[in-house]
């Protein structure tokens, strides 16, 4: 975002839940706030909706060309409340694979959940089942056929066909482009345009140009 309004910076440093960087410019002190508080995104009222007029970031400057980006008590919250609220969503499709009888996950406390799971004659497969780590790859859509076609005739050797969390197939290439191995870093966010959720993430060198020659080939399509 800084570099876009090109506003150089340098000392980035991370401690506690604040992020403090210096500004190479003293003088773009005041643009460099404007821009990092549009970071900043209202936190929802979970019981009633709407936004409980709190926000999960600060943006302040003690000095010029020192800048502070703080996480809030309540940004701190919201972050661990969605992750519990991703994670129980995760369990409860990998416990679905069981074929069990409906299974009870619950929050219990701030950051803690209870799986519950009646009939299950053999824990340490689901130990083993909620303990998998996921793994992400970059692959493209095969557009040859669609999705429908492949699952009732044969999907082409080199592709498979995945289901989406919506329950909508999708027919992709088994060539992995780029793997999880080469992410450095992935954060939720919000589109600045938008307000819509989003995911960013950076790549360590060998994966920005894997992933870049593989967008490259893709536009058009």
């Amino acid at each position: 975002m800084l570099r876009e309004q090109r506003i150089g910076y340098s000392g980035l440093t991370i401690r506690d839940t604040a992020i403090q960087l210096r500004l190479r410019d003293p003088n773009d002190t005041t643009k460099a706030v404007a821009e990092l508080r549009k970071l900043a995104a209202p936190i929802t009222n979970t019981l009633l909706g709407g936004s409980t007029g709190e926000m999960d970031l600060t943006v302040s400057s003690a000095s010029e060309g020192a800048v502070t980006v703080t996480l809030t008590d309540a940004g701190l919250t919201a972050r661990i409340r969605s992750a519990v609220d991703q994670s129980i969503e995760i369990i409860r499709r990998r416990i679905d694979q069981l074929g069990t009888v409906e299974p009870n996950i619950q929050r219990q406390g701030a950051d803690r959940i209870l799986v519950q799971v009646p009939g299950l004659q053999d824990p340490q497969r689901l130990k083993a089942l909620l303990g998998q780590t996921a793994k992400l790859s970059f692959r493209m859509v095969d557009q040859s056929m669609s999705p429908q076609q492949a699952l009732e005739g044969r999907p082409p050797p080199d592709s498979e066909v995945l289901q989406g969390q919506d329950g909508i197939p999708y027919l992709v290439e088994k060539q992995v482009r780029v793997s999880g191995e080469d992410l450095v870093d992935a954060q939720p966010g919000f589109d600045q345009n938008t307000r819509q959720p989003i995911v960013t993430f950076r790549f360590n060198s060998n994966g920005a140009r894997r992933f870049a020659a593989t967008t490259q080939a893709a536009v058009g399509q």
